[in-house]
């Protein structure tokens, strides 16, 4: 039995999404996290339906972001303060 609502987003999917990984008592941080990839991914893939998506389309985008995506620059700064901060210079840190 399909559980899934037909006609369900995934710009509608998000919010119960990010909701029910709050439940689970995570960080604030944790959850921004979850809610701006989530962004991502349905900016990528653009907005459809919940039950149209398939393996290759998470797969896809994986690729584009170890390939294409360039991260804000204040995520560069942010891995670069974790490094001076552990004391690994010169670790090199794909974000």
């Amino acid at each position: 039995m399909n559980r899934r609502p037909q006609g369900l987003s995934i710009s509608k999917a998000i919010p119960g999404f990010i909701q029910y990984k709050a439940a689970e008592v995570l960080s604030p941080t944790t959850l921004r996290s979850y809610s701006d990839d989530m962004k991502k991914w349905l900016g990528f893939t653009g907005d459809k339906e919940v039950t149209n998506v398939i393996t290759e389309d998470l797969r896809t985008f994986f690729v584009w972001l170890r390939t294409e995506y360039k991260p804000a620059q204040g995520a560069v700064l942010v891995a670069n303060n974790y490094q001076m901060a552990c004391g690994e210079c010169d670790a090199d840190i794909t974000v």
